[in-house]
């Protein structure tokens, strides 16, 4: 799990973004390890993931709050 928590959340990021499209569908994913986990560093890399999603437009927060 601490391995593909950390690389999902590197896939997440980058300059430039990654296509939205594609990495969005790890939203549901992302948050079902974060509510099921009590790690920390799991938790971080989750954390880092999600903030990277939410960092291009204000419409990709909006999936990741629905």
């Amino acid at each position: 799990m601490r391995n593909a928590s950390w690389a999902l959340s590197n896939l997440c990021r980058g300059r430039p973004s990654p296509n939205y499209d594609i990495v969005r569908k790890s939203i549901p994913t992302l948050i079902k390890v974060l509510v099921e986990n009590d790690k920390e560093d799991i938790i971080t890399d989750v954390c880092w993931a999600i903030s990277y999603l939410s960092d291009s437009a204000k419409a990709n927060i909006n999936d990741l709050v629905h």
